[in-house]
């Protein structure tokens, strides 16, 4: 009996890749040498994802933390949370370096040569996808820090103002943003009866810690800023050859579709072409 080749291309239907994470979640391939397999890849990506909920999850306690620092007028108590505050921007800066060097694993991963073009498509958008989540968490801590910074120059700023009544705009800003600012207070110092000396030294002590905080935490809104950039740029630079890649995956999928097309046509013809000759058959007969 001949086989009915149409029923079998009929019964074949093809669907295109996706690359939803559920459709990957049963894959087991065994270690290939040097090549990033899948199973490793989505342990890559699990990782990112944890990670990125953990530092989420700390700006919050973090924000509380700096309106204590802001509220703080005890000097024990300024430094103790001073160093609460430090240590939890510390494990934010660790974390930081965990997800960039694993986003940079998963870009070397999506690029391996034995890769194919669906595969490549499915990793660079889960790469390209967890990079725009990691750009919109480091936004968030920059402007965290902004936020406190100039909360922080308004305290220096009413400070510096009871120490110097007449003091300009011009002149408070100069000296926030130089080291001007603990010599007025000095100043108050030298100025001041001796029953309020120790009442002033602590004055100063507190303008100084918070204008050192002021000068480290611009430092540290710069360095947001560049790694802002740097992650836009990884995104951005990446763009064209995911695009070039999704587009071959797709024109792929047409030619395939359309191949399947003209075989079942040429199928229908042939088919048209038995009739025609079975009939003629029984008419010569």
């Amino acid at each position: 009996m001949s086989r009915d080749r149409l029923k079998e291309i009929k019964g074949f239907e093809y669907q295109k890749p996706k690359i939803q994470e559920k459709d990957f979640t049963d894959i087991n391939l065994e270690n290939s040498g040097d090549k990033t397999v899948d199973n490793k890849f989505f342990q890559l990506n699990d990782s990112v994802k944890a990670l990125l909920k953990d530092l989420n999850a700390t700006l919050p306690e973090l924000d509380v933390i700096h309106d204590r620092v802001l509220s703080s007028i005890n000097d024990n108590a300024y430094d103790t949370i001073l160093k609460e505050r430090d240590l939890t921007k510390e494990n934010i800066r660790k974390g930081i370096n965990d997800v960039k060097a694993k986003l940079n694993e998963m870009k070397i991963a999506s690029e391996e040569p034995w890769l194919s073009k669906t595969q490549k498509v499915s990793r660079k958008g889960r790469e390209q996808g967890l990079a725009r989540m990691f750009g919109d968490f480091v936004n968030k801590y920059q402007q965290m820090n902004i936020d406190f910074n100039e909360k922080n120059k308004g305290r220096l700023r009413r400070q510096y103002l009871i120490a110097k009544p007449d003091a300009t705009e011009e002149e408070i800003e100069e000296a926030i943003n130089s080291n001007l600012v603990g010599n007025v207070f000095a100043q108050m110092i030298t100025s001041t009866s001796s029953s309020r000396t120790s009442e002033a030294r602590s004055v100063l002590r507190n303008v100084e810690q918070r204008h050192e905080d002021i000068i480290k935490t611009e430092k540290a809104i710069l360095e947001l800023a560049a790694l802002f950039q740097e992650i836009s740029d990884m995104i951005y630079s990446q763009q064209g050859s995911f695009d070039t890649i999704e587009t071959a995956v797709e024109e792929a999928n047409a030619n395939i579709e359309y191949a399947l097309m003209e075989t079942e046509k040429a199928i229908e013809v042939r088919r048209s072409s038995r009739k025609v000759n079975v009939s003629s058959k029984i008419c010569v007969y």
